[in-house]
């Protein structure tokens, strides 16, 4: 559609949730770990690797150069955020409403 000017075109991509929904989430207690691997198999994120390397578009050296940048960007942010401080209870409404900090006053 857009190659044809036609406008944007949404899609929608869904794929299985391998981890849990948050770390107070034990998944084990509704889904098995043979359950979550029967999906890996459908990963996109691998899936995709593989067609860019297939057609040639990155080499498999330049696909892993990448998965590993990507993976120390996401683990630097990660820890650079754990260091910061813990916010105090007093701003947990801070920057959410416009106005009153205190909703319900």
């Amino acid at each position: 559609r857009a190659l044809a000017g036609e406008g944007p075109t949404l899609l929608e991509g869904q794929c299985y949730r391998f981890l849990s929904h948050t770390t107070d989430d034990d998944d084990r207690t509704y889904r098995t770990r043979a359950d979550v691997e029967s999906y890996r198999p459908q990963d996109p994120v691998p899936a995709f690797e593989r067609r860019l390397v297939e057609g040639g578009v990155l080499t498999a050296a330049d696909a892993k150069r990448l998965r590993d940048e990507v993976t120390h960007t996401v683990n630097a942010c990660t820890d650079a955020v754990e260091a910061e401080p813990k916010p105090q209870a007093s701003d947990l409404y801070g920057n959410v409403y416009a106005g009153t900090e205190q909703p319900w006053i």
